[in-house]
């Protein structure tokens, strides 16, 4: 950077909002690069029905660790919560991940705007699970994208992207790390570009949106019906949670790894019968082609292997019944 550019960013106050992982490492990239961030706001830690504190966030050790004002708020509804905030007198907001929806007088606080990391290239995937959706629907590709906030959620114009594959292998895990450092690596170029005035906005494109939804615990139940190739991206795109899973002797088997085979013998099984247990899977009949399951978990239990599960429990799965 320039003379010029050094000095505006260490004129630049920051606030951070954000939770989670994800959050932490946008975070941990703008303290590593000595931006100067005024205040960190994360969500409330709550307690739970037991009477159990939940352990403290990532975001909020790492504030204390880096002596950085804390701010826990789940809304910002509290006139002496925004003036607290106000006094700070940040030109800029960075949100990750934080799950609120922000007041316009909020929004309107930061003179430089509130700058938002979200992990799709937007319109495509707005709402609360963009990285689930993209391995569900098969994209090839995804990435990454920092909009000037809006009150509409996910609706502002776009300053930056990047963009990276999806790979056959990726599932929610490994494609999440990914969009992390690559979302950290697009909100660096971001500021950047707002310290050099060279900010160059593009509005969404309104028929190029689709929405993600909130994924719910009932979203894991495998329905056999489906194509073997979505039922096999679900386990992708669910494998952090929650998990895709069947029914097998009243059991709950979770389903860690699969692969998806062609059905090239003349019989016509039922949906959702296992057709053939081998060493290397169990085989499972869908609405088209076939399921091969290589690594199940039950409840409580290690992921394991078909083959070391059939070694300690030789007749547990039947060829011919059916999966629910």
């Amino acid at each position: 950077m320039k003379k010029k550019e050094i000095d505006n960013l260490k004129n630049l106050k920051i606030i951070f909002s954000g939770n989670g992982d994800f959050a932490e490492t946008h975070l941990k990239y703008l303290i590593d690069y000595q931006y100067n961030i005024v205040a960190i706001i994360t969500q409330k830690k709550i307690q739970s029905k037991r009477g159990k504190k939940k352990k403290e966030s990532s975001i909020s050790i790492l504030a204390k660790k880096n002596k950085i004002i804390l701010l826990e708020l789940n809304h910002f509804n509290d006139p002496e919560q925004l003036k607290t905030i106000e006094t700070l007198k940040a030109n800029i907001m960075v949100v990750v991940s934080y799950g609120v929806i922000f007041p316009d007088s909020f929004l309107n606080m930061f003179h430089l705007g509130c700058i938002n990391v979200h992990a799709s290239i937007l319109p495509r995937w707005r709402g609360p699970s963009p990285i689930q959706s993209a391995i569900l629907a098969g994209d090839e590709t995804t990435g990454v994208t920092t909009i000037y906030m809006k009150k509409k959620v996910d609706a502002g114009p776009i300053i930056n992207t990047l963009s990276c594959p999806i790979e056959q292998k990726d599932n929610y895990d490994t494609l999440y790390k990914k969009l992390s450092l690559l979302g950290a690596q697009c909100l660096l170029q971001t500021i950047k570009k707002i310290i050099q005035n060279k900010v160059y906005i593009t509005e969404q494109n309104p028929k190029k949106i689709t929405y993600s939804q909130k994924i719910l615990k009932q979203n894991g139940k495998i329905n056999w019906s489906y194509e073997a190739q979505y039922i096999e991206r679900m386990i992708r795109a669910f494998y952090n949670w929650p998990i895709p899973f069947f029914i097998y002797k009243n059991r709950i088997i979770k389903i860690r790894l699969a692969k998806v085979e062609l059905n090239l013998s003349n019989k016509k099984p039922k949906i959702g019968e296992i057709i053939e247990i081998t060493k290397n899977g169990i085989k499972v009949q869908t609405i088209k082609n076939i399921l091969n399951i290589q690594l199940i978990q039950f409840s409580g239990k290690k992921t394991i292997t078909i083959l070391d599960f059939l070694n300690a429990n030789k007749h547990f799965f039947v060829e011919g019944e059916i999966l629910h």
